[in-house]
Formats: structure tokens, C-alpha cells, sequence
């Protein structure tokens, strides 16, 4: 049976870009210059939650951005990104617990 190329759904990465790393080569996902990709063309869909605890924000969000640019991934926003925008807009947002967890941790 052919394998076609499909997607890959991954969630939650709050900031582990290293372990994001990982889990691209176990999914078979090869790094190409500064960018991934998966030689029989599956997609990686990140489904929100790129920040927050981790100690790698800025390097998950921009591994994740140079995907979507190279067209070897899809992203959502999930609700600590929506936080974070909110924030940085000076917009109320519906969780203060969820901003004052991001100022501590100086994602915004």
C-alpha cells in the first residue's frame, strides 16, 4: 500500500523548540538550511500554544514561522498566543491570570 503524503498534528509546544526538534525526526522530518520539512511532503499543523512556559519561545515561534513560509506547515493561534496579542495591543483580555503568567515569564 502507498503511503500519501498527509499531515502531522502537533499541539501544546509551549516553548520546547528543542523538543520540537526531536519530535520532527521522529516524524521523519529533515531540517533543510534553517528550515524543516518532511521528504515525502506531509504537513505539520501546529494547533496553537507555540508559547508560554518553555525557555525557547522566540526559537519555537521562529522555527514554526520559517515552516509556514516554506509551505511545510500550517498554524493556528491558541489561546496563550491570543494572550499575548491582546497584551501587546493593550486590549483587555478575558483571563488576567493568562497575562500576568506571561509578563512573569517575559514573553510580553
Amino acid at each position: 500500500m502507498d503511503q500519501k503524503p498527509g499531515f502531522d498534528i502537533i499541539g501544546d509546544v509551549h516553548g520546547h523548540a528543542a523538543l520540537l526538534e526531536k519530535l520532527l525526526r521522529k516524524l521523519g522530518y529533515v531540517k533543510y538550511g534553517k528550515t524543516w520539512g518532511h521528504p515525502d511532503g506531509r504537513i505539520a499543523v501546529f494547533t496553537g500554544d507555540l508559547i508560554n512556559r518553555g525557555p525557547e519561545q522566540v526559537e519555537t515561534v521562529k522555527l514554526v514561522r520559517r515552516m509556514v513560509r516554506h509551505e511545510t506547515a500550517y498554524c493556528v493561534a491558541g489561546n496563550h498566543e491570543y494572550a499575548a496579542l491582546c497584551r501587546f495591543c493593550g486590549i483587555g483580555h478575558r483571563s488576567e491570570e493568562h497575562t500576568s503568567e506571561l509578563q512573569s515569564r517575559q514573553v510580553i
